[in-house]
């Protein structure tokens, strides 16, 4: 079994003269700018395409081989330890990938449809609009391809509007005044379903990101 871990034959891809691993590539010396770019290009929509296709890849199996213990023996359950319970959890440990990237790619391709999908734009694109309602995606996305909007453009812009249909509603975010991180944690997980709206899980996967990227350095 190939080790997903590996490079992919990537020489269809590359002139004949570089030489790549699973660490990188060396380019050729004397490669002309317009080739540079080509590269460039490929390389790039590739990386996209392939978020695409291991979320794809990962939401099938969460699906497909989800657990139905009540029509399986315990046998069945121990001879086919995938067909279990956290079988992608895993698959991500045993080939020393990270689980948290793998489950936040298949929960986008099961957000956004293949018709939702916008080929120009990229997997981030659509990560953004991820958690909105189809018709709020594909209204977000059409914007962002027609205006071509950077990723983070396309965020402020869904904030900047869900802010003003919440101002609109008479709605407000309440959120609380600055207290220490473990008091504000409890604080969150202590909130009501339907306290989550849209607005209020953006609201707070956008505060809390530059604490997440922290934590990663660490």
């Amino acid at each position: 079994m190939p080790n997903p871990t590996e490079s992919p034959n990537l020489s269809v891809m590359l002139p004949p003269a570089a030489d790549y691993s699973d660490t990188g590539v060396v380019l050729p010396v004397k490669i002309v700018f317009a080739e540079w770019v080509r590269l460039g290009q490929n390389f790039c929509a590739a990386a996209n395409t392939l978020q695409w296709f291991v979320g794809d890849w990962a939401a099938f199996g969460q699906t497909r081989f989800a657990p139905d213990t009540s029509l399986r023996t315990e046998k069945e359950l121990l001879d086919e330890p995938d067909r279990d319970c956290g079988h992608l959890e895993r698959f991500a440990q045993a080939n020393h990938l990270e689980y948290g990237t793998l489950r936040n790619y298949a929960w986008v391709s099961r957000r956004l449809a293949h018709a939702t999908r916008v080929a120009s734009l990229s997997w981030t694109h659509h990560r953004a609009v991820a958690s909105l309602p189809l018709r709020e995606q594909r209204k977000w996305l059409t914007i962002a391809q027609a205006q071509t909007l950077s990723v983070a453009d396309l965020r402020a812009r869904i904030r900047a509007d869900q802010i003003t249909e919440s101002e609109d509603e008479s709605t407000p975010i309440k959120l609380p005044d600055t207290m220490p991180p473990m008091q504000l944690l409890a604080w969150l997980k202590a909130q009501p379903e339907d306290w989550w709206s849209p607005a209020v899980r953006e609201h707070w996967r956008e505060t809390l990101r530059p604490l997440a990227e922290f934590w990663q350095t660490l």
